[in-house]
């Protein structure tokens, strides 16, 4: 079963079938973004932006990282998803089908191709 996310409605993560924390809005809100980007880098910058906009406190870069290290604790040891910090960012490597959005896209995309 792996690592399993939700972001239609509230952004959840599940271990295993057992839920664990995504942590505090601002936390999901990192996991977000790097969910919608997933197999790609996203830049610390970015991260600040999706999380606070254009008023970040001059503290962002330092939550953003605490929250990066936190997620990578709540997603464990599984070979299905991971964090790295690479050049230009973060990039989390997650199975498509682990997120509920593109699981939701695929199936709204066979619905479209068998009603036509």
């Amino acid at each position: 079963m792996g690592v399993q996310f939700s972001v239609l409605g509230p952004v959840r993560l599940h271990r295993q079938g057992v839920e664990v924390g995504a942590g505090q809005p601002r936390q999901c809100a990192v996991l977000t973004s790097l969910l919608l980007r997933a197999g790609r880098p996203v830049s610390l910058t970015k991260l600040v932006e999706d999380v606070w906009g254009d008023e970040a406190p001059p503290s962002a870069v330092g939550s953003v990282r605490t929250y990066i290290y936190r997620l990578r604790q709540a997603l464990g040891e599984h070979g299905e998803s991971s964090l790295n910090l690479v050049d230009g960012g973060y990039l989390l490597r997650v199975q498509r089908d682990a997120v509920d959005l593109n699981r939701f896209k695929e199936k709204a995309a066979r619905a479209r191709e068998a009603r036509g």
